[in-house]
């Protein structure tokens, strides 16, 4: 009887003693996987440029991260997020706009730079062969009211033949000479329109052709819209209202600004006034 006391107070013990160890191990705190992540240390509102001081990085439990979670704080610096983050949430691939797919032509333009759309034809949009993401240079034709000297019209040698058939030919040849130094004499000054055309703007990148953004184009369209700076908007603006504009294709690895002349019609024929 005794023997049978004894065991059971072993097993008592030994009991006992489990059960605390295992009470001992459940009160224990438990160390969880965790991965360092990107989250936002304030609110982002959407279409907002992160800065470094917006995010940082840190330890997420590992169970509790989100599907294509950024771990690399570089690569969502200076990019725009697609949609308002909260303090710390987590801050995923998707939330970032991507610019070569989205629709929203803002996030196309360059810092710095302005998007402005110009009217164009079949002949001044280059036979719509135009794409977004080409390079153009913009050809301005205009007229200039200018003051030119105008020649003599009267021809004192012819004048003097006719009245002198009687006389000699000594005569004959001193008229001829005093009408050569009359028609170097000049008249009144005439007004006249010269046109001139000239480059306005060389190696405008085009954002879009009507609506579209993608690099397959349009067939047709009625409008390109272009990125420039903020002055060139300025220009094209006005000389739109005021000249006749057209695009000129680049090669899309030249990007050399040429010097170049404005050109009137004596300029092609090789004269020095115009007619």
């Amino acid at each position: 009887m005794k023997r049978i006391k004894l065991v059971a107070i072993i097993a008592a013990l030994i009991a006992g003693v489990g059960i605390y160890q295992l009470l001992k191990d459940i009160s224990k705190p438990q160390e969880v996987p965790r991965t360092q992540v990107v989250v936002a240390l304030v609110d982002i509102p959407k279409n907002k440029v992160v800065t470094a001081d917006m995010v940082a990085l840190t330890p997420v439990a590992t169970e509790a991260l989100l599907p294509n979670v950024i771990k690399d704080p570089e690569s969502i610096i200076g990019k725009v997020l697609s949609s308002a983050v909260y303090t710390g949430e987590q801050i995923t691939i998707n939330r970032i706009v991507q610019e070569e797919q989205t629709d929203n032509l803002s996030y196309r333009v360059t810092p710095g730079k302005r998007a402005i759309s110009l009217a164009v034809s079949q002949v001044s949009g280059v036979a719509y062969m135009v794409k977004p993401e080409d390079h153009v240079d913009i050809v301005m034709t205009y007229n200039v009211e200018e003051e030119v000297e105008t020649k003599k019209a009267e021809d004192s040698a012819k004048r003097d033949a006719d009245a002198g058939d009687s006389e000699d030919d000594e005569a004959a040849e001193g008229a001829s000479n005093r009408a050569g130094s009359e028609e170097e004499e000049t008249g009144e000054p005439e007004t006249v329109t010269v046109t001139y055309t000239r480059y306005l703007i060389q190696d405008v990148r085009i954002l879009a052709v009507d609506a579209v953004m993608s690099e397959s184009g349009l067939s047709e369209f009625t409008t390109v819209t272009l990125e420039l700076d903020p002055e060139d908007v300025l220009k094209i603006i006005n000389a739109d209202l005021q000249c006749s504009l057209r695009l000129a294709l680049r090669n899309g690895r030249d990007t050399e600004i040429q010097e170049t002349i404005d050109v009137d019609l004596s300029y092609i024929v090789g004269k020095e006034d115009t007619p």
